[in-house]
């Protein structure tokens, strides 16, 4: 069975095992605040988690969705995540301020068919939506009445995006490119696209370096001038990628069985510190996604909390 597992990593060199309690199935993203853990499950819907002690973890309450959950986020009280009803993507607001008994309280359609991904812009409020070949940016500061902003259409599915400022940079799986969109311009316009030459899943910025995880490694670009990034360096792994996160000066990489940790004080040398091997993980991509948020890091695969 998939399992969520605890790791104390607060010496990176040196992560120790905690705990494992099992879950339904793997998830496929994690959200934390004020000690409770919300859980987007691929083929199940969500579940809520009381992680005020990460050595015995309690479960508040678990419901389950038309075709599974993906990424989302939390505003104040409110859980937003993403489902499928009748073909049609759309995004639900689930207050949590009492998290054993959730309440649906807004809804919001599109009208796009095929599922989506949501990701919260850090810092902001406001989300990228991925749909297909079709991209979003949505207002959430008011998570009861979402209002799109900026939108754009990409030559491929999108794995991740992130905004800077006003840049936007995408990931193109389906033709290993990345895309970087000029979001001053209302709809957005496609700048350029940058050929990587492998299939980019996720990036991360930090000081004006940003970090694309491809199946091989990180490629390390500087966006000094964003909109026409210039390659530093690539740093390879030994499995393939999925997500990566950067907390202080550690990037920290979610590859196929283990978590890898990386020092990125120097981006122009990349420096192996540890890894942690996550046992037992299901599915063919084995440790798919990871979050950071405090002093815990949320690994999913199976779905693996780890102390930093």
């Amino acid at each position: 069975d998939d399992t969520m597992s605890f790791y104390n990593v607060s010496d990176p060199n040196n992560p120790v095992y905690i705990n494992t309690t099992p879950l339904l199935c793997s998830a496929n993203s994690t959200l934390y605040k004020d000690n409770k853990l919300c859980v987007n499950g691929n083929r199940w819907g969500y579940s809520i988690y009381d992680v005020s002690d990460v050595a015995n973890p309690q479960l508040l309450y678990e419901t389950v969705l038309a075709n599974g959950a993906y990424f989302g986020g939390i505003v104040d009280n409110y859980f937003i995540t993403t489902d499928m009803m009748e073909r049609y993507y759309e995004i639900k607001t689930i207050d949590i301020s009492d998290p054993a008994n959730p309440i649906v309280v807004a809804r919001w359609n599109p009208g796009i068919q095929y599922y989506g991904v949501l990701f919260f812009n850090a810092g902001e409020n406001t989300a990228l939506i991925s749909i297909e070949g079709f991209w979003a940016l949505v207002d959430m500061q008011n998570p009861l009445s979402f209002q799109m902003i900026n939108q754009g259409t990409a030559s491929s599915s999108i794995g991740y995006m992130k905004k800077y400022n006003q840049i936007l940079y995408t990931c193109l799986t389906n033709i290993s490119k990345l895309g970087i969109y000029d979001l001053s311009v209302v709809p957005a316009v496609l700048h350029s696209e940058i050929d990587l030459g492998d299939m980019p899943l996720w990036l991360d910025i930090k000081d004006e370096f940003m970090y694309i995880s491809i199946q091989s490694g990180i490629d390390v670009y500087s966006i000094r001038d964003p909109l026409n990034p210039g390659y530093v360096t690539s740093y390879s792994t030994p499995n393939q990628n999925m997500m990566i996160h950067i907390v202080d000066d550690n990037l920290y990489i979610a590859e196929t069985d283990r978590l890898e940790i990386v020092n990125i004080a120097n981006p122009t040398i990349p420096e192996f510190v540890s890894y942690l091997l996550i046992p037992d993980l299901k599915g063919p991509y084995g440790l798919k996604t990871m979050g950071v948020e405090g002093q815990f890091a949320y690994c999913s695969g199976n779905l693996s909390l780890i102390h930093i």
